[in-house]
Order: C-alpha cells, then structure tokens, then sequence
C-alpha cells in the first residue's frame, strides 16, 4: 500500500477542523473516514479499517485519551492525538494510554503531514501495546 492509498480516520467533533482536515487529507491523496465523537469513532475505527487515526483529545462524549486505550485494546493502528493540551503531564498520560504521537491543536499541515508520512514510513501498525511507560522526570 502507498500513502496515497491510506485510510486515515479523523475522531474530531469540530466542523471547521473535520474540513480543514478532509480538503488537506483529500489533496494529498489520502482517503478520510470521519467520525464526531468518541462512540462513533470506535465504530468507524472497526468498520473502516483505517490505516492511521487522527484524534481530538476533547471529545464531546470522553476524553480523547480514554478512547485511545479502549482502540489500544484490540487495534495496533497508529493513533495521532490532536491536544490543545500543552502541560507535559497531559502528553506523558496520552502516550502511556497508546498514542502514537501528538500533535498542537488546531492541525497545521506543516505539522500533520510529516508525521502522517513518517508513521507509513516506519512501517507501522505498532507491534505491541502496553510496552511502553512514560514517566515524567522532573529535577527536585
């Protein structure tokens, strides 16, 4: 499969941002599947067999980290978080629940694309889940 080929599932409950992200994701070739909210996320993230998702951390139904570990439970695809969260606790809770990487909110292309790329790069789906552990380090 190439890039150009690849399903990416946006979990995202803002409009402007579904669009900004269809119109970008749809140019660069790749194929979007949309959901907006975390219920009907999981169901397009069975159903549509996306080959990386795309995340909004700020749900209007659940915290877009606890969607992310119910994914974790039986999907390995690659998870994006989209977070306007900017404390690094709140990234160290989302990459220890199974995020793949995490990205500012609202998406800018000179940031989604790169790493879009860079995960059909690396060969992902992830190979395992719960291997890794995060933990903040802080100086005393």
């Amino acid at each position: 499969m190439t890039e150009s080929q690849a399903t990416i599932l946006v979990i995202e409950d803002e409009e402007p941002i579904r669009k900004l992200l269809r119109v970008s994701l749809t140019s660069q070739g790749y194929r979007m599947a949309e959901a907006i909210n975390g219920k009907d996320g999981v169901l397009q993230a069975a159903t549509a067999q996306p080959d990386l998702i795309i995340l909004d951390v700020g749900l209007p139904d659940m915290d877009g980290v606890d969607l992310t570990r119910q994914i974790r439970e039986w999907s390995k695809v690659p998870i994006i978080i989209d977070s306007a969260r900017r404390k690094e606790q709140d990234k160290v809770v989302a990459l220890d629940a199974g995020a793949d990487d995490i990205l500012p909110s609202p998406p800018a292309s000179a940031n989604y694309w790169p790493a879009c790329a860079w995960h059909f790069a690396m060969g992902r789906p992830r190979t395992t889940r719960g291997k890794r552990s995060f933990k903040m380090v802080t100086s005393a």
